[in-house]
Order: structure tokens, then sequence, then C-alpha cells
């Protein structure tokens, strides 16, 4: 196990409020393109890995997330798989990664628009660095209906504590 990873308990059944954040605080969602990258991400996700989504706050440099995991993928796995398609998919968007030639499926149409928005946005030269998550992520598994709903009232809260017009959206 590497010296900085947290201990993971994963129980069945249970929700987990999440953050994680981008390298360094970068703010690549002040940019709605990502914003909107991000939210196709999560929701393809919650299809592939059958997880439930409660609420979910995307700030300029982190996002927070209410899920419970259903059987077969763990909250560890459903991070680690959002994470890593954003980050290709985001990459595709701004430049540094190319599409497969091979896959025309829906999510390569949605990113390849995307793309095409990015370049109108910023004809000559991409004004962002590749995108990258900072390593792991915070997770709390939550207690109770109490604690549930002080979690929800913390995702509602997010712009007015962050002063920023970030996307909140809360089943």
């Amino acid at each position: 196990m590497h010296k900085n990873s947290q201990k993971r308990y994963y129980i069945r059944g249970a929700v987990y409020f999440i953050t994680t954040v981008t390298k360094e605080r970068y703010k690549y969602f002040c940019d709605e393109i990502f914003v909107h990258v991000l939210v196709e991400q999560i929701y393809f996700a919650q299809q592939l890995l059958q997880f439930q989504l409660y609420a979910y706050a995307i700030m300029p440099d982190h996002v927070h997330v209410l899920i419970q995991p259903h059987d077969g993928y763990n909250y560890s796995k459903i991070m680690f798989s959002i994470k890593k398609q954003f980050s290709h998919n985001a990459n595709r968007v701004m430049g540094y990664n190319p599409f497969p030639d091979y896959e025309n499926d829906e999510m390569n149409i949605k990113l390849q628009h995307y793309r095409d928005k990015f370049l109108k946005k910023y004809p000559s030269t991409c004004p962002y660095p590749r995108f990258l998550w900072q390593k792991s992520f915070h997770d709390h598994i939550i207690q109770n209906n109490h604690d549930f709903h002080n979690h929800v009232g913390y995702i509602l809260h997010q712009n007015k504590k962050h002063g920023t017009h970030g996307v909140i959206w809360v089943e």
C-alpha cells in the first residue's frame, strides 16, 4: 500500500460522500465545456456501474458526489472509472489525446461536439494544461438520515461557500 493511501472501508448498502480535486487545484470547471463533459461521464458511469447518485456539486477545482454503490462495484472502482474516463475525455476535447478512429459511439459523438465548441472558443492555442486529478479522493461514510441531509445541504450551499456559480444537482 502506498504510504499516503487512505484506508477504505466498504460497507454493503452504505452511502458515501466523496470529494475529489483537480491537480494543483487548477480551475478547469470554470469552463462550462468541462462541466458538461464531467456530467456526461458521471451519468455514463452510473449506467455502466449501477450506483445510486443522490447529489453532486461541481466547483471550479473540485467535485463532490453523494453515491450508493450497488453489488459488483465499490466506490473506489466507481471513482476510478469517473476520474480516469473524464481525464481521457477532457484531454481529447483539448486536443491532447486523439479520438480513436474505430469508436463512433454516442459518447465519442458528444465529445466531438464538445471538441468543436472548444475549438470555436479557443481557435489558436489551448489555454489549459493537460487535465489531471490529484491522487486519491476524500470519502465519508454517511452514518444516518441526519448525516445524509447534512451532506445534501453541504452540496446545496457550495456556491455560497465558494462564491462561485458551480453546477449542483440533488435528486
